[in-house]
């Protein structure tokens, strides 16, 4: 699991540096660009810091809670919001990738006791994999929240290749 973790995480930090570099030159080689298209190219490199400050921030927690020094902090929270900041979080990713996102919840809060940025940081992986997997253009992904006086699920369904029933 560790290794795997390393090795998808390595190939993950590439992509956002790759793309802050790529558009940074730009930007700096370019002084007769539109300020339009700048601007644009601009909030492409400052999502793709957020994202990669993101992985910097699993790297570090991953660490943390390898070597048992990790607090976790429970409290109560509703889950429905957390599944709000991991769409918000994602929504960049669905958009490039032209991922349509749906998600059906009940009308009343889903509350649970949890630590809340590892939480948002579980739906962001999930969300983040089914909109991977996702053929762009045609991809979509569903989630679906539903919760009762004892339990509340979060289901990410996709329509992705889905995992081979020898690894699942």
């Amino acid at each position: 699991m560790k290794d795997e973790f390393v090795s998808t995480i390595s190939h993950e930090l590439r992509t956002p540096l790759t793309s802050i570099r790529a558009f940074s030159e730009i930007l700096q080689d370019d002084e007769n660009m539109e300020p339009q298209q700048r601007q644009q190219l601009l909030r492409i490199v400052v999502k793709e810091t957020e994202r990669l400050t993101r992985l910097v921030n699993q790297v570090l927690d991953f660490t943390k809670i390898e070597s048992g020094a990790y607090q976790w902090v429970r409290e109560k929270l509703d889950l429905a919001g957390v599944v709000r900041e991991a769409l918000a979080a994602t929504s960049q990713l669905s958009h490039n990738r032209n991922i349509t996102i749906t998600q059906a919840a009940p009308d009343r809060p889903a509350m649970i006791f949890g630590d809340k940025d590892r939480l948002v940081q579980v739906v962001i992986n999930l969300i983040s994999n089914a909109i991977k997997y996702c053929e762009p253009g045609t991809g979509h992904v569903h989630l679906m929240l539903s919760c009762t006086t004892d339990e509340a699920k979060l289901a990410v369904i996709d329509n992705g290749p889905g995992i081979e029933p020898r690894r699942a």
